[in-house]
């Protein structure tokens, strides 16, 4: 059970990195408005403060893709951090 842990606790850091290294730079690459449509449509099931903050368009909306991008990087690290302290629990080999 505890590889099974640690499993899941790679994949959510991967995933949390390729968010903040390649999918929310790419978006910040193009035009505000086709940021927002794009951040709409990957995250059509998100939470409600996600779900405003696409509805936003314009200069605001560059700001607020630039802060959720730094903010993402919360659970980006927290992620990294959960691998290695459950790899020194689990005491790989």
């Amino acid at each position: 059970m505890p590889w099974l842990t640690i499993v899941f606790a790679v994949v959510f850091a991967a995933w949390a990195l390729y968010v903040s290294l390649v999918e929310h730079p790419a978006r910040l690459s193009i035009d505000p408005v086709a940021a927002v449509a794009q951040f709409r449509a990957s995250y059509r099931l998100a939470a409600l403060y996600q779900a405003s903050f696409a509805n936003h368009v314009g200069e605001n909306a560059r700001h607020l893709l630039v802060h959720w991008g730094r903010l993402h990087w919360v659970p980006s690290v927290l992620g990294i951090l959960a691998v290695a302290v459950l790899a020194l629990r689990i005491r790989l080999d």
